[in-house]
């Protein structure tokens, strides 16, 4: 009778655990509902709060055929521009969904089948580490880009590129919303958690 009582103690919490989310996304997800309402209300001391001094944030933009990763100290430049390009888009967007666990949303650019494998926003904590494979250019926060006049890196190129691989072994957990085609990466030091990326990036623009 005590093994009947043992192996059914051992199967309900089996069970139990296999229904019971990651008890670590508890904590990020707290932090993400300040993150949006802060983020939403475009404070710029409150985002400023989420940006950790040592690695700053990038920004990745396609303004064409190729993907860019600008470099951010803080979001003064970004909320503060006159700026009416792809990348200062950020100041109108919203994130107006509870986030789900689970893959975040795949594009298919074939003409035939093209949309996202499914819509809404997700979050998980595999993040994609290896982005810099995607970037053509990097530019500073003082609107120095990364190439010569004669289409050769230069020093920012190569200073901006280190940062951002740098931070990218630092992300934790990333999100994505199909409403407005943005996606976010963010680490964690020290049980604390920050911002390290903005993905704007248009699925299959060119």
């Amino acid at each position: 009778m005590k093994n009947l009582i043992l192996i059914f103690c051992l199967f309900s919490y089996q069970l139990t655990s296999a229904f019971a989310g990651n008890p670590g996304n508890e904590d990020f997800l707290k932090f993400f509902e300040k993150f949006k309402t802060d983020f939403n209300s475009k404070n710029i001391s409150s985002l400023n709060e989420y940006i950790d001094p040592e690695h700053g944030i990038f920004v990745l933009d396609n303004p064409g055929a190729f993907i860019n990763c600008y470099y951010f100290s803080s979001f003064d430049p970004v909320l503060n521009s006159s700026k009416e390009t792809d990348l200062y888009r950020i100041k109108n967007l919203k994130i107006n969904c509870e986030p789900a666990e689970g893959s975040l949303p795949q594009y298919n650019c074939e003409s035939d089948k093209e949309g996202w494998d499914k819509d809404g926003c997700y979050f998980n904590n595999t993040p994609e580490k290896n982005f810099n494979s995607r970037v053509y250019g990097y530019a500073d926060d003082n609107g120095n880009y990364g190439f010569e006049g004669d289409g050769n890196e230069n020093g920012v190129y190569k200073i901006i590129r280190e940062k951002s691989e740098r931070s990218s072994d630092k992300f934790k957990y990333s999100f994505y919303t199909t409403d407005s085609n943005m996606g976010l990466y963010f680490g964690e030091s020290d049980g604390k958690f920050f911002l390290l990326m903005i993905d704007l990036v248009t699925p299959c623009d060119a």
